[in-house]
């Protein structure tokens, strides 16, 4: 059956008359629902960050005022102190100004008073300074009362400052032993006294069979190096042999009225080769200070073991205070091992204990000295031991 035409058209314009901009009614109200929830958003989240920027300035108000707290308590106690000095400065000019008063009025016990206690300010200040003067510091004397009141009594039962000092380095030296020992430091004083007295006994018996200068060993293994196949020195090396090392030698020459040092080069078995020596006509110069000690030219072990002794040599030479001591070089080459033993040819690879030098200091008429590692005595080996570097 037909429908008729008006009928559709008016169904139609009332479907429009329902439409917005192409919208329903309930979609307009779901729009609107949305953008008034965006505004909303928005909303808080600035609130949030203002309230956020709000709790940032109450803490750092918080810390300021912590901090003006703090500085207000110290000015207070400050305040406080000045106060009580004030108050105690006030008491002794009114005290001193009542002895002045009675003094002008004639009280004679008031001006004796009044003259003591000037004398006893002005005795005081004298002796504070006396005591700046003399190197002393009197507020350090103070606070160190007791060890000062205990250097008083030993200088009253005969000590000195030579005996103090001294007493205080063997100190320090024992402790120092005792300290790259572990069975000494355990034991008790009366017992490395015992051990003591039994090491100068077994000393004594030894007298003139071992009490000879000690070796000051400078292995590579110890830190002091060449360049490889090289005698120059590095500028640590050379600045330890002008320093620690040269104060050494000085001492031990001192102590043993010794004229002569020995400086002994020593290299490893490992061979060198495809070099030619110019040892022969530039040692000589080398000694002397006219050649530099890098343009020395060893072609074998011995060359080398000599030509970094030469290199020793040379810095200890210039030291003022073995001018009037005979400065030796000397080689070992690679024929002997540490602790003065030969060796037998079977170790030819590398070996920084044996690339050494050795500085022996002995009196030209005595014999040179058994093997000790730096300065510290190490007992006597039985075998095959080289007594002279000769």
């Amino acid at each position: 059956m037909a429908v008729p035409s008006r009928t559709i058209g008016a169904d139609d314009a009332g479907y429009r008359r329902g439409l917005v901009l192409g919208l329903t009614m309930a979609e307009i109200m779901l729009l609107l629902i949305f953008c008034l929830l965006l505004g909303t958003a928005a909303a808080m989240q600035s609130q949030q960050k203002k309230r956020e920027q709000a709790e940032s300035a109450l803490e750092a108000a918080r810390a300021a005022l912590s901090d003006v707290r703090s500085k207000t308590s110290s000015l207070e106690e400050a305040n406080r102190r000045l106060r009580e000095a004030a108050i105690q400065k006030d008491a002794e000019l009114a005290r001193l100004a009542a002895l002045a008063n009675a003094s002008q009025l004639g009280d004679e016990a008031s001006r004796r008073q009044f003259e003591e206690d000037w004398k006893r300010l002005v005795a005081s200040d004298e002796t504070v300074r006396n005591l700046k003067e003399s190197g002393l510091d009197p507020e350090r004397l103070i606070s160190e009362k007791n060890d000062v009141r205990e250097m008083m009594r030993l200088i009253d039962q005969g000590a000195n400052v030579g005996s103090l000092e001294a007493s205080a380095q063997k100190q320090k030296a024992l402790q120092q032993a005792l300290s790259t020992n572990q069975e000494l430091a355990n034991k008790a004083p009366n017992e490395l006294v015992h051990l003591a007295a039994e090491g100068l006994m077994t000393q004594a018996k030894r007298a003139g069979q071992h009490d000879w200068p000690p070796i000051i060993n400078l292995s590579e293994a110890k830190g002091y190096s060449f360049p490889s196949g090289k005698a120059g020195l590095t500028t640590q090396f050379e600045h330890k042999l002008q320093t620690s090392i040269a104060d050494q030698v000085a001492e031990i020459v001192r102590k043993y009225d010794a004229h002569v040092v020995e400086v002994v080069g020593h290299t490893d078995e490992q061979p060198m080769g495809g070099r030619t020596s110019n040892l022969d006509s530039s040692l000589v110069k080398a000694i002397a200070g006219t050649l530099d000690i890098g343009q020395l030219n060893p072609a074998d072990n011995a060359g080398l073991g000599m030509a970094r002794a030469v290199s020793v040599a040379s810095v200890l030479r210039r030291d003022p205070r073995l001018s009037g001591v005979a400065v030796l070089p000397l080689s070992g080459a690679q024929l002997i091992k540490p602790a003065d033993v030969l060796t037998d040819g079977l170790a030819p690879g590398d070996s920084k204990e044996r690339r050494r030098i050795e500085i022996r200091v002995r009196r030209q008429d005595g014999p040179a000295a058994v093997s000790m590692d730096e300065v510290a005595p190490t007992p006597a080996n039985k075998g095959d031991r080289v007594r002279s570097m000769k």
